[in-house]
């Protein structure tokens, strides 16, 4: 999700946490956002390890850890990376359907069919009514995948805003 002004935001935040908020973290995220909205990748990896440290380490602040480093990797250009956060999240959270969704997109955009489907296919297990699915699995067991994946949209399913 691109901000309306990153190079602001960057300047806010850092103001933010020279002033010693109390909580830290939200800054640091959209910090870390900002970052990656400027190609930044040194700083919003920094702004990651600084969350990170700034959370507890709940199951939730490790999966939100993960899928902020799969973020990372992705738009980096590391899709190994992007894959190894990705599987770190199920790990914590396998019953996650955002995590697989985001896990079978970048499958699908590196062509791994099989690999993709399996996922899927899992998904709908853990969400039947999850119509994004219902329509990738339907694309990828008719071959079409490859030639209908936008290769600019990041397959990482965002944090909302206040999770």
């Amino acid at each position: 999700r691109k901000r309306n002004d990153p190079k602001k935001m960057l300047e806010l935040t850092a103001t933010m946490l020279a002033s010693n908020v109390d909580d830290r973290t939200p800054v640091l995220r959209e910090r870390f956002q900002a970052a990656v909205d400027l190609e930044d990748y040194p700083l919003a990896s920094q702004m990651l390890d600084d969350l990170k440290r700034a959370s507890s380490p709940t199951w939730e602040n490790q999966v939100e850890h993960a899928r902020l480093r799969a973020t990372l990797a992705w738009n980096s250009g590391n899709p190994v990376a992007t894959l190894q956060a990705l599987d770190r999240a199920i790990e914590i959270a396998p019953a996650d359907a955002s995590l697989r969704m985001s896990r079978a997109r970048v499958l699908v955009q590196l062509r791994q069919a099989a690999l993709a489907r399996h996922e899927l296919e899992h998904v709908r297990r853990i969400d039947p009514t999850n119509e994004e699915a219902a329509t990738l699995l339907s694309r990828v067991r008719s071959r079409a995948a490859d030639a209908q994946v936008d290769g600019d949209a990041s397959p990482i399913e965002p944090v909302a805003d206040g999770e």
